[in-house]
């Protein structure tokens, strides 16, 4: 009777939490350069049943390119809530909220199982604690899908951990919604083969047969993503491996991401940095301890559960890690890329907390948690307060913006920022050549003019390419200055079929 009573109350927290997350992008939520991709593929998926981006290279036949630097689910997941009605602005608010929704539950289930009683109660403190959930459950981006997966996988794993096919396949969903979804499938792998292995310890074959049911789901829809990316004459950052970082500057802006988690509020340097090394010490400790514990019958669940999301959270650093070192250098260490290891981590922790300590420490924990969890909140708050995402109106209602929606409909679009141009016009756009060198321009000058091209250039591009401006006057194109520092570059040989371009400013 207590158990249906809590999972009333775990439900009505989820609903809450879901009114909080439609409520609080009531304004539209926040379009960051990534959500190009994942709005561009899901409405290209509803359109033409396939799944391409709204940008291209200036020499390309077509003005869009196959999706390929994110995985496919988060598009697919909004063409679908698209089919059943939402506009594309709405699709990422119905996600995002069902699937916080659907977090908080996991989360608490999962803890209810684990025979936490009342303190299943904190699991929306667990969720939103960490700041890059709070914040990406108001983005255009997957981050929300990917941490709903993260908890299926982990729900799974603890629940029925003898189905390693099971939690295999919520693995291979992560991987398909982002590429650091890896990480579960060789998690999962790991865990399947620490279980079996305990279980017959007799028949070596068992860990092993475990070990590739859990991980076959994960290589199979990998192995197909790769093989579509081939087939479409490209590549995936998965297989895009270079050495690119730097080992220490990237433990350095992780660790600085930790502290600032496990400080949430703020403080001298000095300050932080103590209290930081002293949390952390006690946390370990309390983990250590809980692991060297006993094994009665009755914690035994909590115990998987920590084993569970510390070996989660350990693949997910070392796989983001990986990525930074060896895919790309500008992956940031910040709150949103590290949420879903902090958030194994967290709950890693307050399982060792849970069958470790008395009520005293079970209370400071979720006292912290609850503190980690309104710092959270009022960053994300700040976020929707302080728009300087393509959303804000500064953008959508920008001087060059209503320009082009009313006057550039004829012409072909080159850019050095095709997310602007596609969030304020709903148009596709082509980038500018990467070079400078003379016969790249010779080439380029031929393309504007013969599609009547437009040149819009933007103070900061979107990816390296050539500086929009010295590439125009190479062209000998016009140029037309609006008040929010956009310039558009026209060709007076070669005309959009539209009005004509009148300055705003004196050039």
């Amino acid at each position: 009777m207590k158990r249906r009573t809590l999972g009333v109350i775990v439900a009505l927290c989820a609903v809450i939490a879901a009114s909080v997350v439609w409520v609080a992008t009531r304004d539209g939520v926040v379009l960051m350069p990534d959500s190009m991709s994942y709005l561009g593929a899901a409405a290209s998926l509803n359109a033409h049943r396939s799944l391409r981006i709204p940008m291209a290279n200036w020499n390309d036949f077509d003005s869009t390119s196959a999706l390929r630097q994110f995985p496919p689910g988060y598009s697919i997941v909004l063409a679908i809530a698209g089919r059943l009605g939402a506009t594309p602005m709405q699709a990422p608010r119905v996600v995002a909220s069902l699937v916080v929704a659907s977090s908080i539950f996991l989360l608490a289930a999962l803890l209810l199982w684990c025979d936490a009683g009342w303190w299943s109660l904190a699991a929306p403190l667990l969720l939103m604690s960490v700041r890059g959930v709070a914040l990406g459950a108001l983005t255009a981006l997957s981050d929300p899908l990917f941490v709903v997966t993260v908890l299926f996988t982990l729900y799974l794993m603890v629940r029925y951990p003898e189905h390693a096919w099971a939690y295999g396949v919520a693995a291979a969903s992560a991987s398909m919604v982002r590429y650091v979804g890896v990480a579960l499938v060789v998690g999962t792998a790991v865990y399947a083969f620490r279980y079996a292995w305990k279980g017959v310890r007799r028949d070596i074959t068992n860990p092993f047969g475990a070990a590739a049911l859990a991980g076959l789901p994960g290589m199979i829809v990998i192995g197909a993503w790769q093989l579509r990316a081939r087939a479409n004459a490209t590549s995936t950052p998965m297989t895009d491996v270079r050495w690119s970082g730097d080992p220490s500057a990237a433990l350095h802006d992780g660790l600085r991401t930790v502290v600032s988690h496990l400080v949430p509020f703020e403080m001298n340097e000095l300050g932080h940095t103590i209290l930081a090394t002293a949390i952390g010490i006690m946390l370990l400790g309390t983990t250590v301890r809980a692991w060297r514990r006993p094994h009665p019958a009755s914690s035994e669940a909590l115990r998987n559960l920590m084993v569970a999301s510390l070996l989660l959270s350990t693949a997910l650093f070392a796989v983001i890690l990986y990525a930074r070192l060896f895919v790309g250098d500008a992956i940031p260490f910040d709150d949103r890329i590290l949420a879903p290891p902090l958030l194994c981590a967290v709950i890693g922790v307050f399982a060792a907390t849970m069958r470790a300590t008395a009520r005293l420490g079970r209370t400071v924990l979720v006292a912290w948690l609850a503190i980690a969890t309104v710092s959270a909140t009022a960053n994300a708050s700040n976020m929707m307060i302080e728009r300087e995402d393509y959303a804000a109106t500064a953008w959508q209602y920008s001087a060059s913006a209503l320009w082009l929606r009313a006057h550039a409909t004829g012409c072909t679009l080159f850019t050095n920022d095709p997310v602007a141009v596609y969030f304020t016009t709903g148009r596709p756009s082509r980038v500018l050549p990467m070079s400078l060198a003379i016969d790249s321009v010779q080439q380029f000058a031929v393309r504007v003019r013969a599609s009547h091209g437009l040149v819009v250039q933007h103070p900061v591009a979107f990816i390296d390419m050539a500086d929009a401006g010295i590439m125009a006057r190479a062209l000998g194109l016009t140029a037309t200055q609006f008040s929010d520092s956009a310039i558009v570059w026209s060709d007076a040989l070669a005309p959009c079929p539209t009005p004509p371009l009148l300055p705003q400013f004196p050039q």
